[in-house]
């Protein structure tokens, strides 16, 4: 019941990786519904569960409604200047995105077989980049790694799968938003890894191998 627009990255789209492209007949389907009945129909009436309103095919008899972008009264649909109805509005709105959460899967977490203790993640334009990191991979300190499917909502485990590392890295093609999001909504203590040069990133090791040598995010 959500309108989605996709935005891609713009390497990923210019870039020469293979895909594999799934066939359409192997697809879940995601059957909709439209509402028919006028009875006890209230426009901006919603489901408890997950805040969306009824789907209407424009013309049904009896459901006809008025389309527009000013604010609406929250259950009649009519246009509303009420203070009090416009921040109900805005607090139901985000409750909604907030309830994407109850439709995301497990998060896919990449880990070594000895315990680790740093957790690597970033978003898509990184991948597969979040590998162990330039500290964790300068103390051979076995690291986890994970890629976010999406950051808004962020994953309702992704708190708790964190408390379970002493540092977090957060790799990132720009210049900190997905680090400066996690410390501000999770508390934790995010370091990151950014670059800005409209190219992949990777995780290289200099050919140095002396205490001093630090391994580099290029």
């Amino acid at each position: 019941m959500t309108p989605v627009i996709l935005l891609t990255d713009g390497y990923l789209a210019n870039g020469s990786e293979p895909w594999r492209v799934p066939k359409l007949e192997d697809m879940k389907p995601f059957p909709v519904s439209f509402r028919t009945d006028p009875e006890g129909y209230q426009v901006y009436a919603r489901d408890a569960s997950t805040l969306a309103r009824d789907w209407v095919k424009p013309g049904t008899p009896g459901l006809a409604h008025r389309v527009g972008g000013l604010e609406k009264d929250a259950l009649t649909g009519d246009v509303s200047y009420d203070p009090e109805n416009h921040e109900r509005m805005c607090r139901t709105r985000a409750c909604k995105v907030d309830r994407i959460k109850q439709e995301m899967g497990d998060l896919l977490v990449r880990a070594p077989t000895a315990a680790a203790s740093c957790w690597s993640a970033g978003a898509p334009p990184t991948a597969p980049s979040p590998r162990p990191p330039a500290s964790c991979a300068r103390t051979a300190t076995a690291s986890a790694t994970c890629t976010f499917a999406g950051i808004h909502p962020l994953h309702p485990k992704l708190g708790e799968l964190m408390s379970h590392f002493d540092k977090v890295v957060v790799a990132e093609m720009n210049l900190g938003q997905l680090s400066r999001l996690i410390r501000d909504e999770l508390l934790v203590d995010a370091q990151g890894l950014h670059k800005v040069q409209g190219k992949p990133s990777r995780y290289r090791r200099s050919a140095r191998r002396s205490p001093r040598t630090r391994a580099g995010f290029s």
